[in-house]
């Protein structure tokens, strides 16, 4: 249909998205939430892909012991798990340790003198040269072999854990983890690394804010707030000596991410994003049973739709642009609050189909809250919805709008 074709840049189809949004704000699954991205802290800006360049970076590296608490692998409750890492600073933040289930695993006792004498270990078979060179051990013995799998269910301590960090460190399983480097067992900051997010998340350990937009620690980080992240490498190698959990530590010449303008490194760091929740209100059972419900040719496509379903973690809706529609998001200066009320998003949603989105960034925010609100209480948002949005909504401003057609769809063509 030519003359009446649809696209998601008309003003009907944006004000529909609104509408659309406006559905998971009243229902409280679209919330505030913590997501890493590449961050300057000199620039205090997210970058994008194309606006980094990879340079020679010389980095500290560590190797650190997490004592296990709990463990369904009776030899390993009084041993520690050691874990290889180029960012030090990342340790405050560690919440998870990560392990491959298909890895073959070496339980050992070392047997050299010094703090670590008659200390036992774990680290993966295949790395055990690599690491025993590395952290000079000469004498050691081994004690147990098992597969990864078997780590299910163990819980270690932090290494600052005398210090306060008195949370549990659960071990999760991840296909990210491989014998190109390390020890076998990867620590992960949700706040600090996509991976470590995404494992996390799906494991219920939500990322939360612990380096500010200048690259210091914040409050949540306790011992080092208000230290900057390239300066605290060597408190925290230090501090991991004192807890006699530094089993060795030196540098490494990597290739590492850098900014284009600045030159200078990039950390990934967790700033606030949106997201809707695929549990809170059951979108995740909600989605499966709608595919269960579905007829799909070729069958195949049912089960590849189906296993991202149940494993995708929360959605990260929002994008710090300008060519997108923008979030109908006001937060209350006072509580924080987001502001949920129809009628602000039905005269959102009116405006939008007269004028377009675009006005949103230009124009009085008071237009869009109406005579009910004031401007002044309010923060008004300006990041935009992911694409993927805009097309998930199609079915609602085509279907839902033209007379010759019906929602829901007869047939739905997917791209794959």
């Amino acid at each position: 249909d030519w003359e009446n074709y649809y696209s998601t840049m008309s003003f009907n189809a944006e004000a529909q998205i609104v509408r659309e949004l406006g559905k998971f704000l009243k229902e409280g699954s679209l919330y505030r939430g913590f997501k890493p991205v590449l961050w300057s802290t000199v620039e205090k800006t997210a970058l994008a892909d194309a606006e980094v360049e990879y340079q020679d970076h010389k980095s500290d590296t560590i190797y650190a012991n997490f004592k296990v608490k709990s463990s369904s692998i009776k030899e390993i409750e009084d041993a520690s798990i050691v874990i290889w890492t180029t960012t030090p600073w990342t340790i405050p933040a560690n919440k998870a340790l990560a392990y491959n289930e298909a890895l073959d695993y070496l339980l050992i006792e070392i047997n050299d003198n010094g703090d670590f004498k008659n200390k036992k270990i774990v680290i993966a078979e295949a790395l055990i040269d690599s690491v025993v060179k590395d952290c000079g051990i000469h004498n050691f013995k081994n004690l147990k072999k098992f597969k990864g799998k078997n780590f299910k269910g163990t819980i270690c301590k932090h290494p600052f854990f005398e210090l306060g960090y008195d949370h549990d460190i659960p071990m999760l399983e991840a296909r990210f983890v491989t014998t190109e480097q390390g020890t076998g067992i990867v620590h992960c900051a949700p706040s600090h690394g996509p991976d470590d997010f995404n494992l996390c998340l799906n494991n219920g350990i939500k990322a939360i804010e612990t380096v500010d937009g200048d690259g210091r620690y914040t409050k949540n980080v306790s011992l080092f707030e208000g230290t900057h992240i390239f300066k605290a490498n060597p408190i925290v190698i230090e501090k991991l000596k004192d807890q006699k959990k530094l089993l060795s530590n030196g540098e490494l010449v990597h290739s590492y991410p850098h900014s284009w303008r600045s030159k200078a490194p990039l950390v990934h760091r967790a700033t606030p994003q949106w997201f809707i929740s695929m549990d809170s209100h059951k979108l995740r059972n909600k989605a499966l049973k709608a595919i269960d419900d579905t007829k799909f040719y070729p069958s195949k496509g049912k089960e590849r739709l189906k296993s991202m379903i149940e494993t995708r973690p929360d959605w990260c809706v929002s994008r710090q642009r300008v060519w997108g529609v923008p979030l109908p998001i006001f937060i209350n200066k006072k509580d924080g609050k987001i502001l949920v009320d129809d009628n602000v998003f039905e005269n959102i949603a009116n405006i939008y189909e007269k004028e377009g989105s675009d006005c949103w960034f230009s124009d009085d925010p008071q237009k869009f809250l109406g005579n009910k609100y004031k401007a002044d209480d309010f923060e008004k948002l300006s990041d935009i919805v992911e694409v993927w949005f805009d097309s998930g909504s199609t079915h609602s401003f085509v279907l839902e709008k033209r007379d010759d057609l019906k929602w829901p769809a007869s047939m739905y063509l997917e791209g794959s």
